[in-house]
């Protein structure tokens, strides 16, 4: 019966994704796995942040709204799902989506701040604005950052690329030392990277979020050895590849933002070459809300 329902589902399932603590690209892994389906099959219009309670929407192909619904009673509480819509045509792509909606919560104020001083803090972004740099989620917190590997996928340098993105982030001091789980899983990486352990091994040490680093290491164990560092970064999904590329246009975007700030003498005002939207042109674009009725942290989703 399961395989009859699934059969009648030929296109697309809108899904709207929560999530927390937990970034889009391994989010997608999670559920790809339990769905038992390709990474790929999972798409989205764009990575919201790690470090943040996040909405966005997703859809996966050839997937019921049922099944997706099921999900909700084995996942882990940082990811939910919610209002679906099948047989939809279209997957989502990169740059789909129209804009974000952000709510910020400011923790560990000073104790002698006003009312006044926030109060003053905030005209000042709203008249004065500030410099939109691409940050930590556009370059990662990996062992490199996302624009190095780019830089290597223009280049067409695949076999370090795949080291660079299979390499696990450092430890930073001060934080809670990682779980006998995790030492495995970054050992197994560095020592597949290095030669001294294959691919089809390190496989069964790795985490479920390292959705990125199972896809290519399962692409290079079908590899009598593992030399094809073209196929294994093409076997990541097309939006994940991109993004690689897209982190070394954000790299430049901030250079010259760092750049056209330099001079505070023409900082606040347009000069010759500079591209400027109106007030008028920004109220042409809708916006969509995505709503989620949470209570709680480790909420379920309605």
């Amino acid at each position: 019966k399961r395989r009859r329902v699934e059969e009648e589902v030929t296109g697309w399932t809108s899904a709207v994704l929560w999530k927390m603590n937990l970034d889009t690209q391994n989010a997608a892994a999670v559920l790809a796995r339990y769905l038992g389906v390709p990474v790929r099959a999972v798409t989205f219009a764009g990575s919201k942040d790690k470090r943040a309670v996040t909405v966005q929407e997703i859809r996966i192909k050839k997937v019921t709204a049922r099944r997706l619904a099921q999900l909700n009673n084995g996942l882990r509480d940082n990811v939910r799902l919610g209002k679906f819509v099948e047989n939809l045509s279209d997957p989502l792509r990169l740059g789909d989506l129209k804009g974000n909606r952000f709510g910020m919560v400011l923790r560990d104020l000073e104790e002698n701040l006003s009312e006044g001083d926030i109060e003053a803090a905030v005209n000042s972004l709203k008249t004065m604005g500030f410099i939109n740099y691409f940050g930590m989620q556009r370059f990662g917190t990996g062992g490199y950052s996302t624009h190095t590997i780019g830089l290597k996928v223009l280049k067409r340098d695949f076999e370090e690329a795949n080291r660079m993105i299979i390499t696990p982030a450092p430890l930073v001091q001060g934080l809670r030392e990682p779980d006998e789980q995790r030492v495995r899983a970054r050992e197994a990486l560095f020592k597949f990277n290095d030669g001294s352990m294959d691919a089809a091994t390190a496989i069964n040490y790795l985490l479920p979020s390292m959705g990125i680093e199972r896809t290519m290491l399962q692409t290079y164990a079908k590899q009598e050895k593992a030399t094809d560092h073209d196929g294994a970064f093409h076997s990541l999904p097309r939006t994940v590849r991109l993004l690689y590329v897209h982190a070394v246009q954000s790299f430049l975007f901030n250079q010259m933002a760092s750049l056209r700030m330099k001079d505070e003498s023409t900082r606040l005002f347009a000069i010759r070459g500079d591209l400027v939207v109106q007030e008028d042109d920004i109220k042409k674009y809708s916006q969509v809300c995505l709503v989620f009725r949470c209570t709680g942290a480790a909420s379920g989703v309605s």
